[in-house]
């Protein structure tokens, strides 16, 4: 990776350890600027359905960087776009009453989930195979079709697609 961002700076990789002093600095610096394309989504009014909306487009930058997958598993991104990302969240929280502590602790589960679910993705943490995501919401809306055991699952994943 060290390589790969030399290069598109037009310098050697040893040459990075002048303006960084350590790979996770050189990382943090990475993720904060692949969450700079956050854009928070248009106040509906509908704080959930903004929730849901601003998350699926982490979860598509995720998607788009599989190295990011694991350097925000292993340190929070917090730098200034990843900050604002958390910001925004905490925004769209602002009117609920609960309080600062559990506030921070949604947000912490949500981008958990976001996480988890890009890293389950990826078996092996490899490439995402076309064909792996499309043959789990097939089992999935398979199983919810079957029978009465799951009634959350049928009406809500008939139109659930696969979307980079």
């Amino acid at each position: 990776m060290r390589r790969r961002v030399a290069a598109a700076l037009g310098t050697g990789a040893a040459s990075l350890y002048r303006y960084v002093s350590t790979r996770d600095d050189l990382l943090d610096l990475m993720a904060d600027q692949a969450l700079g394309a956050f854009v928070p989504t248009p106040d509906s009014g509908d704080r959930r359905a903004e929730l849901v909306a601003d998350h699926l487009q982490v979860l598509r930058r995720l998607r788009q960087r599989p190295w990011l997958i694991e350097v925000v598993r292993s340190r929070p991104a917090s730098g200034p776009n990843g900050t604002t990302t958390v910001e925004n969240t905490l925004a769209r929280m602002a009117g609920h009453p609960a309080p600062g502590s559990r506030k921070m602790e949604v947000v912490g589960t949500l981008f958990g989930r976001i996480r988890t679910y890009a890293a389950s993705e990826r078996p092996g943490g490899g490439i995402v195979d076309e064909d792996f995501p499309a043959v789990r919401i097939r089992l999935v809306q398979q199983a919810a079709a079957s029978g009465p055991s799951w009634p959350g699952c049928s009406p809500n994943t008939r139109e659930w697609r696969w979307s980079r």
